[in-house]
């Protein structure tokens, strides 16, 4: 991103004041930031040139699993690094969840101004939450430009990868999903990108009687129309959000089936043409947007919602503010019927907080009823529910003409869907089950006993506010400097994390979440049941962005063993 015109003028009408005001100190102000700008440059410049030097005479491999965000990033680092890689991916194009995730009015529900790498900058969105295809063509984009397309292998999927000690490297069996042929993949790093929005959460009850169209929102069927159909859609979790209000104007009838209610928002951001253009044409005023964003989700958002921390006035006058906002949706005519079903009874931050400006207007819909009996299962020809006693109106089966599930992804596993296999001959899933930590690692990004192994996007890191894209850029770095700890050590080929720092990690990581919103006895209904799908002590972070960055911005090397 170059800086513009506006800017240029901006800085010299800005100098020119301070230059009258504090006169020859201005100057030699802007002389020492250039000279500490040159500094750094030439300091990145040596380190670049000491790691070559480090690495001459071997060549270091990687089996880089996924080209979404994680992948591409690690890609990235890799060439950065002089490490030599492969991608595997099992769609047909890089994008991740941008490519899988292609139901009606899938957005990205983060402010596009903090949905981008810093390294690769991007200030002319359509919009501040752009759709599916303008995100996924971005991540294509950067993956073309930086050479990270031509080491990728699509259509190929990993089925296990095993750590052969005797040679210090990690085998991949892969199969070409074209051919079925399988092959072996040899690397001295196996980085697990898969994400954890990649595998749809199937329903917890039986779907397999029904006999008419039925798909998931992550893998949406675009031959079966709609159009006057009476549909079922289950599930009001963030893809119902931006589905139902396109479906609803679709369809003949639609009838949303409720778990627990969400908090909605309605989104903070409103793009005038004006602005629009001060962002497309001015770095300031970008970065300004950027670090806006930022703020209102790493310090404000969390400290409203998720830190136990703040005092309960704060957090009880932002409920109070959603509170207002949702209710002031509601159909007069129902509005008490409709806040008993759509105002959540529980805190904000139990559930994701969703954002939509378009869901409950859809709702009030008169071709749209919500659903809030337990679904018992599928049957041939729809849903059957158990009727809350003395309810009316809500049949125990009612019969569709297609049923969408907008169900999630399974967020727990996070090696999957390939199984890993460490020096101690256990997979990953074993090891956390036998451990009885379960899923966790440090700073979400590798575990003791596999050597070697990175993971993106894992246990512990998932946001209940902000940008994960800034997060995997923490990790891209914390990996970064663990495989810049092999290449300059000579002799060295692995790299392991130590249990002492995997037990202190986890033990400071369950102090901490104990702290947030996540943690507490009230994110249970009313009925006994959790809230959440989540176990929240190994799935969200549990502090800001900014910490966790401060954290994989440093390598304590007592915390790991290089051999």
């Amino acid at each position: 991103m170059k800086v513009g015109s506006i800017d240029a003028l901006v800085a010299m009408v800005v100098l020119s004041g301070l230059y009258k005001k504090f006169g020859q100190n201005v100057l030699n102000a802007v002389a020492a930031a250039c000279g500490l700008a040159l500094a750094r440059a030439g300091w990145s410049y040596w380190a670049r040139k000491r790691l070559q030097r480090s690495s001459a005479g071997r060549q270091l491999t990687a089996v880089i699993v996924g080209a979404g965000p994680s992948g591409i990033a690690a890609a990235i680092k890799c060439t950065q690094l002089g490490i030599d890689y492969v991608v595997l991916e099992t769609a047909d194009k890089a994008g991740g969840t941008w490519v899988n995730n292609t139901y009606p009015q899938c957005a990205c529900d983060v402010p596009a101004y903090l949905y981008h790498y810093s390294f690769e900058e991007k200030n002319d969105w359509s919009c501040p939450y752009p759709l599916y295809p303008e995100v996924a063509a971005y991540f294509q984009m950067v993956s073309e430009k930086h050479g990270v397309h031509a080491k990728t292998k699509y259509r190929h999927k990993a089925l296990r990868a095993s750590w052969l000690a005797s040679e210090q490297t990690w085998v991949v069996d892969v199969q070409n999903l074209e051919t079925s042929a399988e092959s072996k993949f040899t690397a001295n790093f196996l980085v697990a990108a898969c994400g954890q929005l990649h595998e749809p959460a199937e329903p917890s009850f039986d779907v397999s009687a029904f006999k008419g169209p039925m798909f998931h929102t992550a893998r949406w069927d675009e031959s079966h129309s709609l159009k006057n159909k009476k549909v079922a859609v289950i599930g009001t979790g963030a893809s119902a959000m931006q589905l139902v209000p396109c479906v609803q104007k679709e369809v003949k009838e639609l009838v949303v089936y409720q778990r627990s209610p969400n908090w909605i928002n309605t989104s903070p951001m409103q793009a005038s043409p004006f602005w629009d253009f001060l962002v497309r044409h001015s770095y300031v005023v970008y970065l300004y947007m950027r670090y806006h964003c930022f703020y209102g989700a790493d310090v404000v958002l969390f400290n409203s919602v998720f830190n136990r921390k703040t005092p309960a006035a704060v957090r009880q006058n932002f409920e109070n503010n959603l509170r207002t906002k949702m209710a002031a949706q509601l159909d007069p005519a129902r509005k008490k019927e409709m806040e008993e079903k759509l105002l959540p009874q529980y805190p904000v931050g139990c559930k994701r907080l969703c954002m939509s400006d378009g869901f409950i207007p859809a709702l009030m819909q008169p071709n749209v009823r919500i659903v809030t009996d337990p679904v018992l299962r599928l049957s041939e020809r729809g849903v059957v529910v158990n009727v809350t006693p003395g309810r009316t109106g809500d049949a125990p089966e009612e019969a569709f003409d297609a049923i969408i599930l907008a169900t999630g992804f399974k967020t727990g596993s996070y090696s999957s869907p390939f199984d890993i296999t460490g020096a101690q001959g256990k997979t990953l899933q074993q090891m956390w089950a036998d451990d009885g930590y379960g899923p966790q690692a440090y700073l979400g990004v590798a575990v003791p006993h596999f050597p070697n192994l990175f993971m993106y996007y894992g246990p512990g890191t998932n946001l209940g506010a902000g940008s994960i894209l800034i997060m995997i850029e923490g990790q891209m770095e914390l990996m970064g400097l663990a495989m810049e700890t092999v290449i300059r050590k000579q002799g060295s080929h692995c790299i392991e994390l130590s249990e002492a720092a995997y037990a202190q990690r986890i033990a400071t990581y369950k102090e901490r979440v104990s702290k947030t919103v996540w943690a507490d006895d009230y994110c249970v209904g009313k009925d006994g049941k959790k809230v959440n799908a989540w176990n929240y002590w190994n799935t969200n972070w549990y502090g800001t962005v900014r910490e966790y960055r401060e954290l994989t911005s440093r390598f304590v090397r007592n915390h790991w063993k290089v051999e």
